[in-house]
This record gives C-alpha cells, structure tokens and sequence, in this order.
C-alpha cells in the first residue's frame, strides 16, 4: 500500500532536515519519493558557489530532463555569486522559471539589465517579493515600471537610482517596502504611504534626502516602521507622535535621536510594543526612563550601543521599571589602538 504523499512530504522533511547529503538516499527509494526530494531541493535551491549555480541553470533549463526540475522553483538567492557575470544565465533561468515567487539579487552590483527586468515581467506573473542588487549605475531605472507584478507584496531597493513614478508604481496591495540608500524625498515618500494603504512594514535607511516622515496618518495598516541613518534626528520623527497608533516593532538604530523623542513617546498616543534604539548616542537614563513611565510603555527596549547607558543602569532601570518591560543593554566589544 503506497504511503500518500502528504506523509511521504513529511518523512522527508525530518529525513533530511539541513543535512543535503540526504537528497542522494531519498532519491534512490522510487520515482515518487525522488520527485518529493527534488521539490524540496529545487524550492529554495542553496547556490554558494558559481559552478553550482552554473549546474543550477543547466539542470533547470534542460529540455529533456527525467522531472520538470524548472517548476518546483520558487525562489531564486544570487547573492552568493552575485560578483560574477550572471546576465546570460539569470536571462535563461528566468526564462524557465515561471513558478517563482521570490527574486533576490543580492548587494553586489550584479550584471543586470534592461532585458533581464523585461523578462521578469513577462515570465514571473506570480513573483511577490523583489530585492534588487546596488544597481545605481543602471540608468534605465529611473522610469522603471512595477505594476505588471500584480502580486508583489514585498521590496527591497538598494541604491536604485528609481524615479517618484517607478515608487508610485508599485502594486496597491505590498505589504513590505524596504529602501536603502534610495534618492527618495519627503513629497514622494508621503505619496507612496497615501496611495498604498495596505504597508505593513517600511524600512528607511541611509535615505539622505528623508527629513521628515509625511503621509503616515495614512498609513492604517502600518505596523513595522524602521528609520535609520545619521542624518536621522528628534525634528525627522516629530510628525509620528502626533497619531494615535499602534506599532508592534519600531527601529530607529543608528540614528541622532536624543531623549526629546523618547520623552514625546511617553506624552503622545502612540503605542510601541518593540523599540530599538542601538547605537543612538544621545540617549540617556532620562530618555529610557521617560519610556518606561508612558501609560503603555514598549513591552522591550533595545538600548545595546548606546553609550550613555550601561548594562548596570539598564538592569537598575528593568528591576525599578512599574511594568514588565524587558531591556537589553549587550555591551559591545571596543578596541583602542595604542
């Protein structure tokens, strides 16, 4: 009696856990069992090294192959060999691949193109998450189009050179927009969140040209907000806390934020269940105290890195703190040169 295949999913799931040596013994058990294998394999293939990307794409693409290895693809992570010369190879993966939900290019500034883009619209109608290499060099970004990918929920743009249209352009219904180093100001930023309601999470970091946060009273369904860079400060993030919102995780690392805004945290009616204040100079037992007495004080606090605070005064602060927040206070490693 055959095992049905659900079950036969499973037994290979705990067979093989992170050990690949195992594919080679589940597929010498039959046809079906190699085939559970392969969908497993080829699902969210590891390629970290350019020849096994190069036998990748050749198994992929292979015509006559003994299974339909190009449609159990569905996520495709180029980052480890992203240094290398894939144009040629990525066009023609693409080309077969036309189960794939998830493209990402890693932060090397891959061989990309036009045409590489062009046949991603054409053959990947299912793809919901993108993350595009440092691709500021290419210049045909600027006006690049993304409302052909119906189902894109999730962005991640590193250095696009990309215009106000292409932002604007995104699907209404992402959910997750990360933008790292983007030329992206505070009028189209404030379009984006007005003509996308449906953001749950946005990621801003090192975006020069951010100064101020508009538009967020639009933004309903935001529940995850980051903001990063130094020249983030107190006047960047003032606009927030004049909303009645509720985030479960905000991060405002690496910033020049001071006590001012933790105090207008603890005055205003936001509600933050995770803040994460690494590396933020300018906070000090004031600020952090500030957030502690808020009538719905975070549930964490993340103070690692700022050097104002040591881990001794945070235990002080989470052992006197009126609720049960949860601080951590690492202290980071230094060296000094003599």
């Amino acid at each position: 009696m055959p095992i049905p295949q659900d079950i036969a999913y499973l037994v290979c799931s705990f067979a093989i856990g992170d050990d690949y040596r195992q594919y080679l013994s589940i597929l010498q058990v039959n046809h079906e069992w190699a085939e559970i294998a392969c969908r497993m394999l080829y699902c969210k293939p590891r390629l970290q090294s350019y020849v096994a990307f190069c036998g990748f794409v050749r198994t992929v693409t292979k015509g006559n192959g003994i299974l339909p290895y190009a449609d159990y693809v569905r996520a495709l992570d180029t980052a480890a060999v992203n240094r290398y010369d894939l144009r040629r190879r990525l066009v023609k993966l693409i080309a077969c691949c036309h189960g794939l939900i998830s493209i990402s290019l890693g932060y090397q500034p891959a061989s990309v193109e036009l045409d590489f883009f062009t046949r991603v619209k054409r053959h990947c109608p299912r793809l919901e998450a993108l993350q595009l290499p440092d691709v500021e060099k290419c210049i045909f970004m600027q006006e690049w189009n993304f409302s052909s990918f119906k189902r894109l929920r999730t962005v991640h743009l590193i250095a696009a050179p990309i215009g106000p249209s292409s932002i604007t352009s995104l699907p209404k219904r992402v959910k997750v927009v990360r933008l790292e180093r983007v030329a992206i100001n505070n009028l189209y930023l404030e379009q984006l969140l007005k003509t996308h309601p449906y953001i749950q999470e946005i990621e801003i970091i090192n975006c020069k040209d951010i100064s101020k946060l508009p538009g967020l009273a639009y933004a309903s369904s935001l529940q995850s907000l980051t903001v990063s860079g130094r020249t983030i400060d107190d006047t960047t993030l003032k606009d927030i806390w004049s909303l009645q919102h509720t985030f479960m995780k905000c991060d405002f690392r690496d910033t020049c934020i001071t006590d001012e805004t933790l105090i207008a945290i603890s005055n205003s009616g936001v509600i933050i269940k995770e803040i994460y204040l690494n590396d933020c100079s300018g906070i000090t037992m004031e600020g952090a105290r500030a957030l502690l007495l808020a009538t719905a004080p975070p549930e964490l606090i993340d103070i690692t890195g700022c050097m104002q605070i040591s881990p001794v005064q945070a235990d002080y602060l989470e052992n006197k703190s009126p609720s049960e927040t949860k601080i951590i206070a690492q202290k980071k490693m230094s060296f000094f040169l003599p």
